[in-house]
């Protein structure tokens, strides 16, 4: 099984080392889904390490190269004048311009369905609401969409099955 099913890994998610060694661990070959994210959210993410859980810089920085050296597909450049057009919250603008450059299925975002949206084949209209992703948690989506959580369980089950 490789699913090209994409997925923006919020610093949130990357941060909590117990959900980033399973998200990573079910990234890798065979994949169930492919992760996205930004240099913007790996940043956010060493300074927790270094700042909130005290991880060494040396380790954090190791961190870094890793995930990078491993998922070479998941880093996207997001342009400033993108992330500027998006009308959710200020902080979580790159996350979301993220997801429309990198093609993204879902993000997740603070590890919890309650943050997980689906991305339509095209953001027209979807770039302006409030909150920091309502309005796409309300969309009405062409593409395949479902609850992450529900995708992985899914495909472990169809892992042990086989």
């Amino acid at each position: 099984m490789n699913a090209n099913f994409r997925v923006v890994l919020d610093a949130c998610v990357l941060s909590n080392f117990g959900l980033c060694d399973l998200f990573l661990t079910l990234a890798e070959t065979p994949r169930l889904y492919q992760p996205v994210w930004n240099r913007e959210i790996l940043d956010e993410v060493q300074r927790t390490q270094t700042g909130k859980l005290g991880w060494p810089e040396a380790l954090s920085k190791s961190w870094r190269e890793a995930v990078e050296s491993a998922f070479p597909e998941a880093m996207v450049t997001v342009q400033a004048s993108l992330v500027a057009a998006c009308a959710n919250q200020e902080k979580d603008r790159h996350v979301l311009a993220t997801a429309i450059r990198g093609h993204a299925d879902l993000i997740d975002h603070k590890g919890s369905t309650h943050h997980i949206v689906c991305l339509p084949d095209a953001s027209n209209g979807l770039l302006h609401g409030s909150g920091s992703f309502n309005v796409l948690q309300r969309c009405l989506c062409s593409r395949f969409c479902c609850n992450f959580f529900g995708l992985l369980q899914w495909g472990l089950l169809l892992t042990v099955g086989q």
